[in-house]
């Protein structure tokens, strides 16, 4: 591992510093860590203030590890549907960050990263005082999750599955050759949830995904008013991007209805 990696590391106990010195040990340059701060989650980190000043000491004392602030992930906005609760809620999470750096200052350890991140509240976080970095990872593609959280339009929505009708054996049903092991189970994050679908079919509100097997997916038709025929593609916004890129080898890159290219996902199908 080389020496000037900088990392973003979650040691929550002494442990983990221990092992992350150890996996560095004799490298060019110290391993630049920060420490993970649970500001409302409650999932990895340390509580803000003191917990959060005891770690980074051991982090600046290990041998082959230099401490280089804090950081957070304010995953508990996605549970928080109304948006001002959700912007309030995300600002309090910060502001304990933002104290536990200056906490850290006080005692001679400068935080030079401070760093937050949850795409639900990001636009109340990237301009807060105190805050050097962050990392919303859900912006970059959207999905249906984030248009019900009103985080954004669907028409932001970049990750698009293009599913064909295979099946259309009831008047009221019909089946699209997409099912859990493209489109995933997941109907939310950290607490919310998108009821009653599992994505949404773009220009066809009328019609819902209703379930899922591995490879295939039950349409909903309303017998009054809609229809499809075998053969038929359909695009379907995800409910929540992250697991459907995780699950594909290549990335179709379209504008104006124009293939400009194809991305391979390096990352596929990893889940370290």
């Amino acid at each position: 591992m080389c020496g000037k990696l900088t990392v973003v590391s979650k040691p929550s106990s002494h442990q983990g510093i221990a092992a992350l010195s150890d996996a560095v040990a004799g490298a060019a340059e110290p391993l630049e860590t920060l420490v993970k701060v649970d500001t409302g989650l409650g999932r990895v980190g340390v509580a803000p203030g003191a917990a959060t000043v005891d770690l980074a000491r051991s982090v600046a004392a290990a041998p082959w590890l230099r401490f280089g602030g804090v950081c957070a992930h304010e995953g508990f906005t996605y549970g928080l549907p109304d948006p001002e609760e959700r912007t309030a809620a995300a600002r309090a999470g910060v502001e304990a960050l933002v104290e536990t750096a200056e906490a850290l200052s006080a005692v001679g350890l400068p935080a030079a990263r401070v760093s937050v991140g949850a795409t639900p509240g990001i636009n109340a976080l990237a301009t807060m005082p105190g805050v050097t970095e962050i990392r919303p990872g859900n912006y970059v593609f959207y999905d249906a999750m984030q248009v019900g959280l009103g985080a954004a339009p669907l028409d932001h929505c970049a990750l698009r599955v293009l599913a064909t009708v295979v099946s259309h054996a009831a008047r009221d049903r019909a089946v699209i050759d997409a099912g859990s092991k493209t489109l995933t189970t997941d109907r939310g994050a950290h607490g919310q949830t998108t009821a009653g679908s599992y994505g949404v079919i773009v220009g066809r509100e009328d019609i819902h995904i209703e379930r899922l097997s591995e490879e295939h997916g039950w349409l909903r038709l309303d017998p009054a008013g809609s229809d499809v025929e075998i053969g038929d593609t359909l695009e379907i916004v995800p409910v929540h991007a992250c697991p459907v890129a995780n699950l594909a080898h290549e990335l179709t890159v379209v504008r104006d209805d124009t293939v400009i290219g194809r991305w391979a996902v390096a990352a596929a199908g990893q889940v370290r």
